[in-house]
């Protein structure tokens, strides 16, 4: 399952790894957050 497109990836700088470990809509957000 895709939840972001590899545009919206890379402008944010974040790793395919994270995006998998982050489960949850609240943990996606604290992955943001955090950088």
């Amino acid at each position: 399952q895709v939840l972001l497109s590899d545009e919206v990836k890379q402008k944010h700088g974040l790793k395919e790894k994270e995006i998998i470990s982050a489960a949850t809509l609240p943990e996606l957000d604290e992955a943001y957050t955090r950088r």
